[in-house]
C-alpha cells in the first residue's frame, strides 16, 4: 500500500512569556491527515506537560527565545510529516513599579533600571500594601538584577514566609536558594515583640535593654529560649534531613526575610553567616523601618529594602494576604527551584 503524504499547520503566533511562568498553548498545530500532533522543545530552556491532544502546559526557565515543534510520524497510509517549528520570547518576570497608585494595578513589564526609585512612606500620596508575599518578591528581585547568573552566589531565605519571597527572586536571578533557620524569642505574652534570637550554630541574640526596660527574669528567657531551640531543630529536620547546611564560606549571600521589624532574627542569621565565613553579605527584604535598615548596613555589605516607612508598626500591615506559610509550602519551593536555578543548587 502507497503511503500517501501529509504535511501540518503552522503554529499561531505566541506572544511574548514570562520566565518561570507557566502558560497553556492550546492552539496547537494539526496535520492534515487528521492523525495527532506531537508538540516538542528543541532546547532545554523550559518544560513541558501534555494536557491533552490539543493542549499543553509550558513553562520557560530561561530569559530568551524559546523553540517548540510539531511533528507527526505517520502510519500505515500516510508517510510522516515534515516537522513546522515556532519560537517566541520569554521575559524577566517581575514588577516595575511606576507609581504608588498601580502598585494594586501591576503591569508586568522589562525591566529599566533607568527608571528605579528611592521610596519613603513621607513622600506617598497613599499607604502602599504588597498583595502578598509572592508579589513583594518580584519587586525585591527588580532591585537585585546585579546579582543574576552570578557564580559563588546563593540565596538563604528565612523559613517560613522568607522562603516565598527568596523563591521569586532566585526564579528571576536565576541562582539556587537554601533556607537559614532562624527563631525569633518572643516577650512572654506578647510573643510579636521579639527579644532576641537564635539561629543555626548556637547563636544566640538578646536585646538586652529591651530585657531590663521589661524587667523580664532569666527563667522566663530561658523557658522562651528551649521552647524555641526545639522549634529550631525540628524545622531543621523538616526542611534538610540528612542534608548539611550549605557551604557559604567565601561566597556571596543574598539572605531574605519577608520584612523585617527590630532586626533580632535578622541580625542573629548574620551572626550565622559570619560565624560560617561567608564572603559577601547583602540583606533583603520588602519591608523594615528605616532607622534598623541603617543599623543593618552596619553589619551587612549592602541592604535592600523596597519600603522603608517611618509609621511601621508591624510586618503584616504592609501586606494585604499575609497568611502563614505552610511547611509543604516551604517543601515545593525549594524543590521547583532546583529546576531553573542556573549553577547546582544546595538543596538536592
Amino acid at each position: 500500500m502507497v503511503q500517501a503524504a501529509q504535511t501540518i499547520k503552522p503554529f499561531k503566533a505566541i506572544p511574548v512569556q514570562k520566565n518561570g511562568v507557566s502558560f497553556d498553548l492550546t492552539n496547537v498545530p494539526t496535520a492534515r491527515s487528521g492523525l495527532p500532533v506531537s508538540v516538542t522543545l528543541l532546547f532545554t530552556n523550559a518544560s513541558i506537560v501534555t494536557n491533552s491532544a490539543v493542549s499543553y502546559t509550558i513553562t520557560p526557565s530561561a530569559v530568551g527565545s524559546v523553540t517548540l515543534s510539531a511533528s507527526q510520524s505517520g502510519d500505515a497510509n500516510y508517510k510522516a510529516a515534515a516537522p513546522v517549528k515556532i519560537s517566541f520570547k520569554a521575559k524577566y518576570y517581575f514588577c516595575l513599579l511606576k507609581s504608588w497608585e498601580s502598585l494594586r494595578d501591576l503591569r508586568y513589564e522589562g525591566w529599566d533600571t533607568n527608571q528605579s526609585v528611592g521610596w519613603s512612606e513621607r513622600r506617598l500620596p497613599m499607604n502602599p500594601r504588597f498583595k502578598n508575599r509572592s508579589e513583594a518578591g518580584m519587586f525585591l528581585a527588580s532591585r537585585l538584577m546585579a546579582y543574576q547568573r552570578c557564580e559563588e552566589t546563593v540565596i538563604l531565605a528565612l523559613p517560613r514566609g522568607g522562603v516565598v519571597i527568596g523563591f521569586e527572586v532566585a526564579k528571576v536571578l536565576l541562582l539556587p536558594m537554601d533556607v537559614l533557620v532562624v527563631r525569633k524569642l518572643g516577650v512572654p505574652g506578647h510573643e510579636e515583640l521579639a527579644m532576641g534570637a537564635i539561629a543555626t550554630g548556637g547563636i544566640r541574640l538578646l536585646n538586652e535593654p529591651l530585657v531590663h526596660a521589661l524587667a523580664l527574669s532569666p527563667e522566663s528567657i530561658l523557658q522562651v529560649e528551649q521552647r524555641e531551640e526545639k522549634e529550631l531543630a525540628r524545622r531543621e529536620r523538616e526542611y534538610r534531613g540528612d542534608r548539611s547546611a550549605c557551604d557559604v564560606e567565601g561566597k556571596t549571600v543574598i539572605l531574605i526575610d519577608d520584612g523585617i521589624a527590630t532586626g533580632s532574627t535578622i541580625q542573629a542569621a548574620i551572626m550565622s553567616l559570619r560565624k560560617r565565613g561567608v564572603g559577601r553579605l547583602v540583606v533583603a527584604a520588602p519591608v523594615a523601618p528605616p532607622s534598623v535598615v541603617e543599623t543593618l548596613r552596619k553589619d551587612a555589605e549592602e541592604v535592600v529594602c523596597i519600603m522603608t516607612p517611618v509609621n511601621f508598626r508591624a510586618v503584616g500591615a504592609w501586606y494585604d494576604d499575609f497568611s502563614q506559610t505552610s511547611d509543604e509550602e516551604v517543601h515545593r519551593l525549594l524543590h521547583l527551584n532546583t529546576h531553573f536555578c542556573t549553577y547546582p543548587s544546595p538543596v538536592t
